[in-house]
């Protein structure tokens, strides 16, 4: 620790974590008194950055950003969302007085999103701004001598770039399934956002009365917590509206959750991300684990992932064999299917509420990657399009403005190329013409 001076009987005004920083400080503030600017150094220590965020954000609902007139709705929910998904995890309980130059530039090159998750490039300017002009108004409010979002010339601190992009992870049924059940209390908020699309803040802040259990069972996603600004409609699988239904849900509070969290109340981002984050890990080796335990050779199947071909663990027939044959050893039903017996017999307790089978049409396998939160967004649409849901619904299930941006995201995904469009103009052919086409003249 390093102290600059001492203030009053003896007591030390402010301490630093280097001399260089100290230093640097000393400097701000010789320049802020020059201007005739002063520093309440009591209120910086005692406010914190949440604290700071409630007061400018009651400024800017009146006076907006830079003074003039009232911000706009659409506006001041777009920093809300910022200010939620990549501030307030990091800074909310930080004193004013601790946000220095040196841990913004950390949070810079580190930022994650709520769910604890890297964020991209764009994300990274979004949030660095936000703080930036939140940190501006507690320069005006004087808890700061200076921003530390920005360096000594005044210009804004440089947000690092990603160099690359993580590759989505699309979940076959049964993966989401196994991630789901691994999640606890949290398993239908899981296995609805991936069977619906919904985003991270779409289903966390839902409530009982968005939700509709009728003859066509739905979602409601108000336009307040949707990230295009348009409310919309998302269907939901039947399965999904039953298991809803024997929740209570219907007979609860319609401003109630729609997914509680253990202790009640909505879930908060972090902590579902954090269970979420253990799951995941879990869940994406389960069938190697399996194999592992069962003292048998891997049995692999190779997938294409990321621009190449990765090799996972395959629930095939090899492996049913091996269940089969540890289940009689143990006197357990040899069903070739594992199930909370198995499972403890094993000495995987905490995989006990996985079931697994062989299945010849499409053996199981284990994922190419651990998920993200976001991948249950992902693995949605990708289910939907292998449903041959049409693009209009894809579109209006994701929440996407337009279906060309549905196609631009997620078009890849779509099975078609040359060789089955001819199969399919071949076939129409086929049914509508009752003789053959003339030949060229």
């Amino acid at each position: 620790m390093y102290r600059p001076g001492r203030g009053k009987a003896g007591r030390f005004k402010k301490v630093f974590r280097t001399k260089k920083e100290a230093e640097a400080y000393e400097s701000e503030v010789l320049r802020q008194h020059a201007e005739g600017r002063e520093v309440d150094d009591r209120a910086a220590r005692s406010t914190t950055v949440g604290e700071l965020w409630s007061q400018f954000r009651a400024h800017i609902m009146e006076h907006g950003v830079r003074g003039g007139r009232k911000l706009k709705p659409k506006t001041l929910a777009n920093y809300d969302f910022k200010y939620r998904t990549y501030i307030e995890d990091d800074w909310q309980y930080t004193p004013v007085s601790g946000v220095t130059r040196e841990r913004c530039r950390t949070w810079l090159a580190d930022m994650t999103s709520a769910s604890g998750e890297p964020v991209s490039n764009n994300a990274r300017n979004d949030g660095a701004a936000v703080f930036r002009n939140l940190l501006n108004f507690g320069l005006n409010q004087g808890l700061l001598s200076y921003n530390p979002m920005k360096d000594r010339s005044g210009s804004p601190l440089p947000t690092p770039a990603i160099e690359s992009r993580r590759a989505n992870v699309y979940l076959t049924v049964p993966q989401l399934m196994r991630l789901s059940s691994l999640c606890s209390n949290a398993e239908l908020l899981v296995l609805t956002a991936g069977l619906t699309g919904l985003r991270l803040n779409e289903i966390t802040g839902m409530t009982a009365q968005e939700v509709h259990l009728g003859a066509s069972p739905n979602v409601f996603v108000p336009k307040e917590r949707s990230k295009t600004n348009e409310a919309r409609t998302v269907p939901l699988p039947g399965q999904v509206a039953e298991r809803l239904r024997a929740t209570g849900i219907e007979s609860r509070d319609g401003d109630s959750p729609a997914f509680p969290a253990a202790q009640g109340g909505h879930w908060s981002h972090s902590f579902l991300g954090k269970k979420f984050r253990a799951a995941a890990e879990r869940a994406t080796t389960v069938i190697a684990d399996l194999q592992d335990a069962l003292n048998m050779p891997r049995e692999y199947t190779t997938m294409n992932f990321d621009g190449g071909r990765r090799r996972v663990a395959m629930y095939g027939e090899h492996t049913e064999r091996a269940v089969r044959d540890f289940q009689n050893r143990h006197g357990l039903e040899p069903t070739g299917t594992t199930d909370g017996a198995l499972w403890e017999a094993l000495g995987l307790i905490d995989l006990s509420s996985i079931t697994m089978q062989y299945t010849e049409e499409e053996p199981d396998r284990d994922m190419p990657a651990r998920p993200v939160f976001h991948d249950l967004r992902h693995t949605a649409v990708s289910l939907a399009i292998r449903a041959n849901v049409s693009i209009k619904m894809v579109q209006k299930m994701a929440g996407h403005s337009s279906a060309t941006m549905t196609l631009d995201v997620y078009g890849h995904l779509y099975p078609e190329d040359d060789a089955t469009a001819a199969d399919a103009m071949t076939t129409l052919l086929s049914k509508t013409l009752q003789e053959e086409l003339p030949m060229g003249s």
